[in-house]
Formats: C-alpha cells, structure tokens, sequence
C-alpha cells in the first residue's frame, strides 16, 4: 500500500502577530478596567449606605437615651431653697445649648432612686457623649457628693464616673446636638448667658416645662431626628 503523505498549507502554523496581541490585551485591559471600576464603586456605596445607617441607629439610641435622662431631670434635694436640677452655667452659650449638665432620677446607675449627676456634650474628637457621675450620701450631713470638694462632707468622697458615646464622629460625619427650651406656655426660654450668676440659673431652671432634643448629622442636615421631653417632676 502506497504511504500517504500529509500535506500542510503554508502559514497554518504563524500563530499571532505582535498587533493582534496588543490588540486582545487592550481589550482585555478595558474589560477588566471597567469591572474593577464597577466593583470599586459598589464597595464605596455599600460602605456608604453602612455608615449612614449606622449613623441613624446611633441617633436613635442617642435620642432615647438622652430623653430618659432629661424626663427625669430633678432637684437632688427638696426642701425651702432646692438645689437646682441644672448645675449653674452648665449650657454654654458659645455652643448654641449643644450640652448640659443637670440631675436626674432617671435611674441610670446600678442604684434606684439617687441623683445621678449628667453631663450631654461633645468630647475632643467631636463625638456626643454622656458623662454620668454617680451620688453618694454622706453621712451625717445629709447631703449628696458626686466628686471630691473642698466641702468637708465632700472632700473624701472618690467619683465614680461612667462614659457612653452617644454619636461617633467618622467618615467625614460629624454628629450635632441642639437643646431648646420652653416653658408651660411654650414659650421658647433663652439660656442665661455669659456672666450670669448661679442666681440666675437658679431662677431660670424652674420655668423650663419642655425640652426639645435633635440630633442631627452637620455633614447631612436631612438626617436628623428630633424629641419633645416633657419634664416629669415639679420643679
């Protein structure tokens, strides 16, 4: 039987030239460039979308807590002349009444039934926060202590001092917070000034009936949520 011999067109084998690589590989770049670029900004809207509903759930839990503390807001002790529920000179001016420092019976502490002492402000890095002190009685003065004085019933007396972040300053947002107040009336209540005397708060403190709470983000004025607290206990 005769062998058959296998014949081959000339340039089958050439393989790609050196353009059409360049070609396929420039396409496969731009493919790949668009995906990544796709992807990236999925990731960036995700994270997004996180942030800014983590942002809301803290507002939220802000806006409950902070209504706890004030509703109960009360004088520590009663009597002819009560001292104050808001410490004297405690909402600053400077800051818009953006915090305060006042007491409540809100029961906020491992003990029912004390004045627990609460401070609403923003800490060094931006962030809300709640610095709660916790009362002790001294004995045989019937009084309360919160942190050592140089009242002699005070002077032993070791803070015990509990901080929670409220709103956490991140990704570009910073969290705000405004307090308005009114009396019975509803008349809005200006805040005592610079200058103003513990007199001075000692009288205002008595007219204020309602609080309105807002929290809000200042690098988005939408997201904001907002409370009304009237205050529970006769002033």
């Amino acid at each position: 039987m005769a062998e058959e011999t296998l014949h081959r067109e000339p340039g089958t084998d050439s393989g790609m030239s050196l353009v059409e690589l360049m070609i396929a590989l420039a396409i496969f770049l731009f493919i790949m460039g668009v995906v990544t670029t796709a992807a990236i900004m999925g990731f960036r809207t995700i994270a997004t979308a996180t942030a800014l509903s983590d942002i809301s759930v803290q507002q939220q839990n802000a806006l409950l807590w902070t209504t706890r503390l004030l509703r109960y807001a009360d004088n520590p002790s009663e009597g002819a002349t009560p001292t104050s529920w808001v410490v004297p000179r405690s909402v600053s001016a400077a800051q818009g009444a953006s915090g305060m420092t006042f007491y409540t019976y809100s029961g906020t502490g491992p003990t029912d039934g004390v004045p627990y002492r609460v401070t609403l402000t923003r800490d060094a890095n931006a962030n809300i926060v709640s610095r709660i002190v916790t009362p002790q009685e001294v004995d045989g003065y019937d009084a309360w202590c919160w942190e050592p004085t140089d009242a002699v019933s005070c002077s032993g007396v070791v803070a015990e001092v509990s901080t929670r972040v409220l709103v956490n300053a991140r990704d570009g947002h910073t969290p705000g917070l405004t307090l308005t107040f009114r009396d019975d009336a509803g008349t809005t209540l200006s805040v005592p000034g610079a200058g103003a005397t513990d007199a001075d708060w000692s009288a205002w403190a008595p007219s204020v009936d309602t609080v309105i709470i807002r929290v809000f983000d200042q690098q988005t004025p939408t997201r904001v949520v907002e409370q009304t607290v009237r205050l529970e206990n006769p002033r």
